[in-house]
């Protein structure tokens, strides 16, 4: 493999881990320690990561999760909700040997399945569609906004060029709260982190669609530091929390992340308040990227909330190569019982949901 091994987080702190992944901007908090830590306690699932080590420093690395399940091995780089993984360097050489090691891997290992989603930041995307050879590729909008070129000596300074940024009608509903006498509190702690949990349930359910887990919020606490790898901005009204947001922080990078609204109060737009103010206090923080995460090609209303930030599109793809065939068999409901929270195949590919 190239002199590729696999490795644990923990056996790469004594090679420089934390300083290789500071070294590049660009990465994000998808690809730390800590939140992998996170997702394996919310998965139950291993993490490994494919290492190369050159004059005992990291090279490069591509982390990923085993789900085992009776029908085999499934894995992803990374899981839950679409999780970024994918090789981390900047030597293409080395990018390549990680895949090829990465296929080895799987080949070797009983693995039905096997997906990749790189950072949208990422380049080098034509190895993903043609050295890992995978058979389906799902795309996904990566918004986010660069804050570099925001300037000032105060916050004030600091909202009215962010403000310039934005499109009119988010300046608008940023006006709205504010006259409506909406306020903004940064805190996540118990009752700041319950009424997230509690809205964001209710606010799925509303729509049809998944929560994330108790395992999740609880998780914070356990694996971040409040303030500094993570903080919850909850917008008020009349002495009552309508809205809330929580915001994961690495390197140069926020992470818009769970946002939860009461419905009753939408057309005060609290949103709009809480991610221009964690923009604000980003930026005098010197934070230079703010990541509005993926969007489905289908969900025109939430990519259109998105751009009117002064967004930057770059579009990226989940990578699946099947390496089972018997996979196309299964049914969606043995899926999603025995390897949750894993991206396996896409739902409309299996033979027994197309007949």
């Amino acid at each position: 493999m190239s002199g590729i091994k696999i490795y644990t987080f923990s056996d790469l702190h004594p090679f420089g881990l934390e300083q290789f992944l500071l070294s590049d901007p660009l990465n994000i908090i998808y690809c730390t320690p800590n939140y992998i830590s996170l997702l394996e306690r919310i998965t139950g699932a291993p993490h490994k990561v494919l290492a190369k080590i050159e004059n005992a420093q990291i090279k490069g690395f591509l982390p990923f999760m085993e789900k085992a399940g009776p029908f085999g091995k499934v894995i992803n780089s990374l899981p839950y909700y679409g999780s970024h993984g994918g090789a981390i360097t900047g030597d293409l050489q080395t990018e390549k040997e990680l895949m090829e090691a990465f296929v080895n891997y799987c080949q070797d290992n009983s693995v039905i399945s096997a997906t990749l989603i790189p950072s949208f930041f990422k380049e080098n995307t034509e190895l993903y569609s043609g050295f890992f050879a995978p058979d389906f590729e799902d795309e996904r909008i990566g918004q986010f906004v660069n804050m570099s070129e925001i300037k000032g000596s105060s916050k004030q300074e600091i909202a009215d060029c962010l403000m310039e940024k934005f499109h009119s009608k988010t300046r608008g509903h940023i006006r709205k709260a504010i006259k409506s006498d909406v306020t903004v509190r940064v805190d996540a702690g118990k009752e700041a982190l319950g009424f997230l949990k509690h809205t964001h349930e209710v606010n799925c359910k509303a729509i049809n669609i998944v929560a994330k887990t108790d395992s999740f919020f609880y998780g914070l606490h356990e694996v971040f530091e409040e303030g500094k790898d993570f903080n919850i901005y909850t917008a008020w009204h009349e002495d009552k929390p309508i809205a809330a947001m929580l915001c994961l922080y690495y390197n140069k990078t926020i992470e818009y992340y769970c946002p939860a609204t009461i419905e009753e109060f939408r057309v005060l737009q609290p949103l709009s308040l809480l991610a221009y103010s964690a923009m604000i206090d980003g930026v005098d923080n010197g934070y230079t990227y703010w990541n509005w995460g993926g969007t489905s090609l289908s969900a025109q209303g939430v990519y259109d909330f998105k751009a009117r930030w002064g967004t930057t599109d770059k579009n990226y793809k989940y990578f699946t190569r099947v390496f089972d065939k018997s996979i196309y068999k299964l049914k969606k409901e043995d899926i999603m019982a025995n390897y949750p929270y894993f991206f396996v195949i896409p739902f409309n590919k299996i033979q027994h949901e197309i007949i």
